[in-house]
């Protein structure tokens, strides 16, 4: 089964490649551990390589934000190092962060819709709603220019 994160991801993937960015320029976290110790770890070893992305992308905004402090306890300077993009706007307090952000009651009301079509047999197949989203430009990111 595709998740949405998956179908998200393909998308950023081609549009990427489309205006020119190299997968080797940005970095898409995607990981079910949310916790800062992981991420830490995570941007430690792209320190290490020497390898550090224009941008990470993340599915949530909680990993926004850990990518965010993070990286400013290791050093690094947001957006001028690293941008930080988050996704699904639910948390409080990340207001500044660039994120993607969903209607959550929009959401809802067509998940609980779908939910009782399928109940009354309706094919999984038949049950897809494309839900728009706004970009909320934050001070997590720059003009991005790729790194050669």
């Amino acid at each position: 089964e595709i998740t949405t994160f998956h179908e998200r991801r393909i998308a950023f993937e081609t549009m990427a490649e489309e205006m020119g960015i190299s997968r080797d320029q940005y970095y898409i976290w995607e990981s079910p551990n949310s916790d800062n110790l992981t991420i830490r770890n995570i941007m430690k070893q792209l320190l290490r390589t020497g390898w550090l992305p224009g941008a990470v992308i993340c599915n949530h905004d909680f990993f926004a934000k850990s990518f965010l402090e993070e990286g400013k306890d290791l050093g690094l300077r947001i957006p001028q190092d690293l941008a930080v993009v988050g996704y699904e706007g639910v948390i409080v307090g990340v207001e500044h962060i660039t994120r993607v952000v969903l209607d959550l009651k929009e959401l809802g009301r067509i998940a609980s819709q779908h939910m009782v079509r399928l109940v009354e047999g309706v094919p999984s197949h038949e049950c897809r709603t494309l839900l728009p989203v706004q970009f909320l430009v934050g001070s997590t990111t720059g003009n991005f220019k790729p790194r050669k």
